[in-house]
């Protein structure tokens, strides 16, 4: 499965990844048509599973797709996808489509969490989110009570 795995998105990538479209993507355009191709190859869900909609690969499996998004100066969150993923599978939360980044909450300045009803309401400033411009949503950790719990921030909407 890796050996497959890695031959297709070696080549989706070598097809896709063009120095036109680096030049345009370091410009601030994010490649929409590109995110599309490789979220529906599978290739963001590969380690969440199969049950949620993923292809159950574990971490050794996926490694390839990391490898060939650095190989190929890939310039979307593939890598911070696959974690986020991940991250949420595990903690039985739906993954939404789209780019999908990991903010780290350590130094931020106070995020707290409020219940309402069954919601909750996150508060605060995380000073540094990586492809923060480019991700729909960010899965952050947050400590309720003294337990560490993963939640999904949805980005759309917020100060940048």
């Amino acid at each position: 499965m890796r050996d497959i795995l890695e031959e297709s998105i070696q080549r989706l990538l070598a097809d896709h990844v063009t120095p036109a479209l680096l030049r345009v993507s370091e410009q601030g355009t994010v490649p929409q048509a590109l995110w599309n191709l490789i979220e529906d190859s599978g290739f963001t869900l590969a380690l969440v599973r199969e049950s949620a909609g993923g292809s159950g690969l574990v971490w050794a499996d996926a490694y390839p797709l990391v490898v060939a998004s650095g190989q190929h100066a890939l310039p979307l969150p593939l890598p911070e996808t696959l974690l986020a993923a991940w991250l949420l599978d595990q903690a039985g939360i739906k993954v939404p489509r789209g780019p999908i980044t990991v903010a780290d909450t350590t130094g931020a300045a106070g995020v707290r969490a409020t219940r309402y009803g069954d919601q909750w309401l996150l508060d605060g400033v995380l000073p540094f989110v990586p492809w923060g411009r480019c991700a729909g949503h960010a899965v952050v950790e947050v400590q309720i009570a003294g337990v560490l719990h993963v939640a999904l921030v949805a980005l759309a909407g917020l100060s940048r």
